[in-house]
């Protein structure tokens, strides 16, 4: 053997040692190892250190992110919203369970009388998975009652989810839209996945780019999944490196329109007057998408008129998927804290939306829309807005929290409550 590569093969082997032995030190290798030969409780693997860096989404090329399957992951709310930490589990069907003890499972989608699906609001990771409003449902009605929610997605996600899964005969769907989901400006408004995927050949969005060939060839390998969950939750150097791709993919965020002033409106009713629109030309853009949904839709420009038909129109495609197995669909549009003057009030203080605590944005124009392009269907809309707006004059209640956005644990078992009352008595 010649001296170099005697020297290089020494090199190499020095590092390879180095690296097992700061991924040894710095991982968690031997406790994982040690729960495997002596059988330890397997839910020992499940350490604060696990919680903290076991990625929760995967990339789908249907649905484009969804949650990783056999996972569990803690979200520590601040202490403005109640400084809890919440933990949620999910099963083998990427679908949020009750706890430990359901992550082996499959979730039997035709199974379940009713689905309720949506976006962050229906995640809900910030309320214990008991507290959620479809547990509440289910609790009031005896109906079988599943809760599908994924951060961002919209109705072309919520299409996707249900042209691929198995549907009871005769089940109710439904459909939370919350309001980015048709905010041009918003980067994973319906019509924007449009712009991140492509069409196949049956005319169907898939995200192609987020894949490589390998990964889709052994995506349903056993022995690679587990290899990569291992790895992920025990490999500090991988951990590393995959924090490394994530940085380098990230594209940097289109800063807000500065603002001369910050918004105080309370803009409760719809506005008619369309002059009036560029008044708020020196508020933040965020803050200004939400005031366009305010105009009558009169005022609407093309671009936010583009990204409603597109929200639309996958809603459309979702009411044939439940139609064709003699479903009901309902389609209730979900607005933000801001909608409310006593609601969000850490969050509107926001530099992305630099609002004062009095601000009320009303978003009831979009009702009007979607009422009206739904129209020639048998799916009812409702308006969420008028909903809580009534919740809260009963109860006095806050029912979204201050900073995070989200709905609180007031509002799911409220509108859990709701659901039964209004559809299911």
């Amino acid at each position: 053997m010649k001296p170099v590569v005697k020297v290089v093969l020494i090199n190499c082997a020095i590092l390879i040692i180095g690296v097992v032995f700061v991924d040894l030190l710095f991982g968690n290798w031997i406790s994982y190892s040690s729960n495997i030969l002596f059988k330890k409780d397997p839910a020992a693997r499940f350490t604060d250190r696990y919680y903290e860096t076991v990625f929760a989404m995967c990339p789908d090329m249907h649905l484009h992110h969804i949650y990783c399957p056999e996972i569990s992951h803690k979200k520590k709310m601040s202490p403005v919203d109640g400084g809890q930490t919440i933990v949620s589990f999910v099963n083998k069907s990427s679908i949020r369970v009750a706890g430990f003890d359901d992550m082996a499972t499959v979730t039997d989608v035709p199974d379940y009388d009713v689905i309720n699906i949506g976006d962050s609001m229906l995640q809900a990771d910030e309320i214990p998975y008991e507290h959620t409003l479809s547990r509440f449902l289910e609790a009031a009605t005896g109906k079988k009652v599943l809760q599908v929610g994924m951060g961002s997605w919209a109705p072309v996600n919520f299409y996707a989810w249900l042209k691929q899964n198995q549907l009871r005969q005769g089940v109710e769907v439904n459909m939370f839209v919350f309001l980015n989901d048709v905010t041009p400006i918003y980067g994973l408004s319906n019509l924007n996945y449009y712009r991140l995927g492509t069409l196949d050949e049956a005319n169907e969005l898939v995200f192609n780019k987020e894949f490589s060939p390998a990964w889709r060839i052994f995506e349903n390998i056993e022995f690679v999944s587990r290899l990569k969950h291992a790895l992920v939750m025990n490999s500090a150097i991988y951990r590393y490196l995959l924090r490394i791709k994530t940085k380098l993919k990230e594209k940097p965020q289109p800063p807000s329109v500065s603002s001369s002033r910050v918004f105080s409106d309370v803009l409760i009713k719809p506005i008619e007057d369309c002059s009036r629109m560029d008044k708020y030309n020196d508020i933040t853009s965020s803050a200004r998408a939400y005031v366009e949904l305010a105009f009558d839709i009169s005022c609407w420009n093309k671009e936010l008129r583009k990204s409603a038909d597109s929200a639309v129109k996958d809603l459309r495609k979702s009411i044939q998927v439940v139609n064709k197995v003699g479903g009901k669909v309902r389609v209730f549009i979900v607005p933000a804290p801001w909608s409310f003057e006593d609601e969000g009030l850490s969050g509107k203080k926001h530099k992305r939306y630099k609002m004062e605590k009095n601000v009320a944005i009303t978003a009831e124009p979009l009702v009007k829309y979607v009422t009206m392009k739904m129209a020639d269907t048998s799916t009812e809309v409702v308006s969420m807005e008028k909903v809580i707006r009534n919740l809260k004059k009963q109860t006095n209640e806050k029912l979204y929290f201050s900073k995070n956005g989200h709905w609180n644990n007031n509002a799911h078992k409220l509108l859990g409550m709701w659901l039964a009352e209004t559809f299911y008595q």
